[in-house]
């Protein structure tokens, strides 16, 4: 979700950038512009973590389930 949010500011962002109408205030389009390109990007950066974040928990479940798994394996009653 958050990798959506910061596609859709991002690109709005480049939008006002490039698209402003004549009658806006420079600063106004400026600090929207750059309001709007930033919060993108730190929602992209919040997403891709949360995203890698949550792989790098997978793979350790997987690997210590795994790692028990052997331990108990090779333990046999005569």
């Amino acid at each position: 979700m958050a990798l959506a949010i910061g596609f859709l500011l991002l690109l709005l962002g480049i939008v006002t950038f490039f698209a402003w109408l004549p009658i806006t205030f420079y600063f106004l389009q400026g600090l929207t512009t750059f309001s709007l390109i930033f919060w993108g990007m730190l929602a992209l950066l919040l997403g891709y973590s949360e995203r890698k974040a949550k792989r790098e928990f997978a793979r350790a479940v997987n690997d210590q389930a795994s790692d028990q798994s052997e331990e108990i394996a090779p333990t046999e009653t005569v």
